[in-house]
């Protein structure tokens, strides 16, 4: 009969902790800390609802999945309302009374308000009474629950500056897991907010977006509900009301207009909208700004009743005239839009061709593609603005996971590899060899340092042997004393890419490396060569 030992937490918790099992997981799995992507204040460092980027952080795959779970529970209230397009659909049904006012409501910084201690136990309720969960996890309400828990709470720093920081309240602005969370407290706002209101000062209509609530109220009811909903969690959450004026309330991207007792829509733009879109003159195929202006018709015929649409059309084909686009090309595009029918049915699958885009021959692949069977999506280069703003925090391109990079000797000599980690675990690693090559020509020499404990299991020779044909960095310090310097070449997530670009920068360059990486098609050596697109700046 197998035995068992008691499992005692705390000291296998303090044994994880001596073999730094944190920094192993890290290096495995290639996490970064979230950072902040707000600018630091150089004067002080008062920091104003930061935006944080999650990507890649330990706890991002988790707020992933902990999403799909939730998701099902959500928006499932007669409230609810998923887009301008629905909204409008549904009031254009409604009939006013006499004394009823359009109003909205609207919730004041969300994501950092969410009460913490709160949503999740209203999240393990709406679990426990949901009969599919087990279709979508094999984990409990329970366990689901204390998984957000830690997500928004333990897990919930940030690195800002030279700097880490918890997030006392709320949920953070770059997780997946907050906009789930914020809708779950929302519906439970809600139901309480109606269950505990007297019936006098309840809407007779609301609809809900995440934290904008329209609503058609008695005139003089509006100002006692938002007194109710504002003593419901005083503390942390805050609505503030806008009214209807010259009988027009914005909500959305929509204008709703009171006409007798019926209302009618159509498109809201802010006072500081400024009609900027994609440029003609921009770096993008013809495709995509034939997209963006049936996109913005899409919206009219979506949001405008019958009488505003002439005049929304009219305004979109001069915002796009005024944004360089061919009087042809808008009228084109506009005319296939409203042809088209709303419900949208979907395109046979065959297979995909994603390249980079470039003026005129992207513009010709794009126009065979279908003949030949296959699809053609343009990914976007870095935009000069990409570029040159200084609007974000970002983080060193020795600090991102997934690079190419290379060792440079001071005797000139380069080496050049890839890791799906970050430069300086990747180089830490190519030390360490080192290192154990270097004691063992200490031990050979006589010059080690006695160690206590077992034995080592190689010879010095043995030793050196191993390190050096693990390493092609080893057999070059063998012989060298030059100082090696890391450096970032390139950066690329994609493992599959990585390894190519990898290949390429090897192939054309002079390099210590014993092989030419993976295996890496001969068509683009010449191009490579005559533009010299993948040789080191060091050359």
């Amino acid at each position: 009969m197998p035995s068992y030992m008691p499992y005692d937490g705390l000291a296998m918790l303090h044994w994880c902790s001596e073999l730094q099992l944190s920094q192993l997981i890290t290096r495995i799995l290639h996490f970064v800390p979230p950072h902040s992507i707000t600018l630091e204040n150089s004067s002080c460092l008062v920091m104003d609802r930061p935006v944080v980027s999650s990507i890649k952080s330990v706890t991002s795959r988790l707020a992933s999945h902990l999403k799909k779970i939730i998701m099902p529970l959500t928006g499932n209230r007669t409230s609810s309302v998923k887009n301008s397009r629905e909204f409008c659909a549904e009031i254009k049904m409604i009939t006013l009374g006499p004394s009823d006012i359009l109003v909205s409501y609207d919730v004041k910084d969300l994501f950092t308000s969410i009460p913490m201690d709160i949503t999740p136990n209203a999240l393990e309720n709406l679990l426990d009474k949901d009969p599919t969960l087990s279709q979508r996890t094999s984990l409990k309400a329970f366990h689901v629950k204390k998984l957000v828990s830690f997500c928004m709470k333990e897990a919930n720093c940030f690195r800002f500056g030279e700097q880490y920081f918890m997030q006392n309240s709320g949920a953070p602005m770059g997780s997946s897991l907050s906009p789930v969370l914020a809708e779950v407290f929302m519906e439970h706002l809600e139901e309480i907010a109606f269950c505990t209101a007297n019936e006098s000062i309840v809407p007779v209509l609301s609809k809900r977006y995440v934290d904008d609530v329209f609503a058609i109220t008695k005139s003089d009811e509006d100002e006692a509900f938002l007194n109710h909903l504002n003593s419901l969690f005083p503390t942390c959450i805050s609505f503030i009301i806008e009214k209807e004026e010259d009988v027009r309330l914005p909500f959305l991207d929509a204008l709703i207009i009171r006409e007798g007792d019926r209302l009618k829509t159509t498109v809201y733009r802010k006072p500081t909208h400024s009609d900027r879109y994609l440029h003609f003159s921009s770096h993008h195929p013809r495709s995509v700004m034939k997209g963006v202006i049936s996109g913005m018709v899409e919206r009219a015929r979506a949001i405008c009743d019958e009488e505003f649409l002439a005049k929304e059309l009219g305004h979109i084909k001069t915002t796009f005239f005024s944004n360089g686009y061919p009087a042809a090309l808008i009228s084109s595009a506009i005319t296939h839009a409203t042809a088209r029918p709303e419900e949208h049915v979907p395109s046979p699958t065959v297979p995909l061709l994603i390249l980079p885009y470039y003026n005129g021959s992207g513009d010709k692949i794009k126009g065979i593609d279908r003949t030949i069977g296959f699809q053609v999506y343009f990914k976007s280069a870095a935009s000069v603005r990409s570029i040159v703003r200084n609007d974000k925090v970002r983080l060193a391109p020795n600090e991102k996971p997934g690079v190419i990079y290379e060792i440079l000797c001071t005797c000139s000599a380069s080496y050049i590899g890839e890791t799906g980690n970050t430069l300086s675990h990747r180089y830490e690693q190519h030390l360490s060899c080192l290192n154990r090559y270097k004691n063992a020509l200490n031990d050979r020499r006589g010059l080690g340092i006695k160690r206590r404990g077992r034995p080592r299991k190689l010879q010095p020779n043995e030793a050196m042997d191993e390190a050096i044909k693990a390493s092609a960095i080893v057999e070059h310090a063998s012989r060298c004393d030059g100082q090696l310097y890391p450096n970032v070449i390139a950066n690329e997530p994609d493992f599959r890419l990585r390894k190519i670009k990898e290949a390429l920068y090897i192939r054309h360059n002079v390099v210590m490396n014993r092989d030419k990486g993976t295996e890496v098609s001969d068509t683009w050596t010449n191009l490579i060569i005559r533009n010299r697109l993948c040789t080191t700046t060091t050359d």
